[in-house]
């Protein structure tokens, strides 16, 4: 989604990092300040997070901070078994991560119904919101007198959902996949208010990875500050525009808001032709402060559910049908939900899209692979409009740039 974006914008956001450049290890400044002053600067326009007086900590994406949170919250239960506990639906991969944990230390699921009245667990309770895959936003459910809570709002941002306000957890976790679309660069950062908590995940980050890849802050850097230096320069922009118009102003999150926006439009009109299948997603429409209007919520997927009765397995449903899909068994949930990414490239999108006859139940496969540029993996649904095009969807030359160095040291 964010690829034509990005080639309207390649100038601004390219980066050329020469050879002598943080050659080594740079242990005493794990977190390059150019990153840090972005990353600040950058919630403090949007308003979603409270930033000032708390920790940073940047990790090789999401995965590896929710690791280290593990890791944490571990160490200080002195001894005592730690439970991660996520309300379903969830996204999947953290139930898969926790469970390459050696059992005893970190566990997935609640604890026995013996121990759960006792304080002689840690519940870890993971709150992602605006959640994956629903949309949904949350907040803390478990009421144990020992439960830490680690919040995931990768998805916070003003193209997915309306910002009503800067959150102020204790610990929050925030993805450069889900801001500007680089999900292989492998970016994330943690704002902690705790410092023994933040040194705690600190440590871990160093321990395990010895830090984070200096030419991934570095080109991190440089796209925040993009982003951050259009909406510098421009003042009470619409929201009735077109993404090409707003890709010119370098105007990130309107471009992607209004990219979202025609694709649930367009979705819309193709599920309410039929009483099969509902979204079954709250998208009421709310006032965005940064935006400064009221809109509706744009989630990165659909979360999707067959109504009939006789309709017992959605996934089985779209595999006779000829695409692969992933259903919501994955997400904990019953096999009649399922999901549809809406965030992917425009290829993919039109592709679903004219693929879809209204009386039959198809879906696009969901990817949790990184394709935002060039094509290295092909998912099902790709390959049937490869069959059906004769050509592949995106083109692998990329544009020429103009060359440029970018000292945030």
């Amino acid at each position: 989604m964010f690829v034509p974006y990005w080639r309207q914008n390649s100038a601004a956001s390219a980066v050329l990092i020469p050879g002598w450049y943080r050659i080594g290890y740079e242990l005493t400044q794990r977190l390059i300040p150019g990153l840090e002053k972005e990353i600040r600067t950058l919630h403090k326009l949007v308003g979603n997070a409270v930033i000032d007086g708390r920790y940073l900590v940047v990790g090789t994406g999401e995965m590896q901070l929710m690791m280290a949170a593990y890791s944490t919250v571990s160490m200080e239960a002195e001894g005592l078994p730690v439970n991660v506990v996520i309300p379903p639906p969830y996204y999947d991969a953290y139930e898969r991560q926790v469970k390459t944990i050696k059992p005893g230390t970190v566990t997935w699921g609640m604890p026995s119904l013996t121990l759960q009245n006792t304080e002689n667990w840690i519940p870890l309770e993971v709150v992602i919101s605006p959640n994956n895959p629903d949309g949904s936003i949350r907040t803390g459910a478990l009421k144990h007198p020992r439960t830490r809570t680690v919040y995931d709002h990768a998805y916070y941002w003003p193209h997915y959902t309306p910002i009503t306000g800067p959150l102020d957890d204790d610990l929050m976790l925030f993805t450069l996949s889900k801001t500007t679309g680089h999900a292989g660069s492998r970016i994330g950062w943690a704002i902690i208010k705790d410092h023994e908590v933040y040194q705690k995940m600190q440590l871990f980050v160093v321990l395990n990875s010895v830090g984070v890849s200096h030419e991934a802050q570095l080109r991190a850097a440089q796209l925040l500050r993009s982003a951050r230096e259009g909406y510098q320069k421009a003042k009470n922009v619409g929201l009735d525009g077109v993404p090409t118009d707003y890709a010119a102003q370098q105007l990130l999150f309107h471009f992607a808001h209004t990219k979202l926006r025609s694709r649930w439009d367009r979705m819309n009109q193709l599920f309410q032709a039929s009483n099969r299948f509902l979204i079954a997603q709250d998208r009421d429409p709310k006032y965005c402060n940064f935006f400064k209007e009221i809109v509706r919520p744009g989630p990165a997927f659909a979360w999707i559910h067959c109504q009939r009765e006789e309709d017992k397995s959605c996934l089985e449903i779209f595999k006779e049908a000829g695409i692969v899909a992933r259903g919501g068994a994955r997400a904990s949930k019953a096999s009649r939900p399922t999901k549809i990414v809406t965030s992917k490239d425009a290829h993919s999108s039109d592709c679903w899209q004219k693929a879809w006859p209204l009386n039959k139940a198809q879906i696009v496969k969901d990817i949790h692979s990184s394709d935002y540029g060039q094509k290295y993996q092909s998912n099902a649904l790709e390959q049937i409009c490869f069959q059906r095009n004769g050509k592949w969807p995106l083109s692998l030359a990329m544009p020429k740039t103009e060359s440029k160095i970018y000292h945030p040291w």
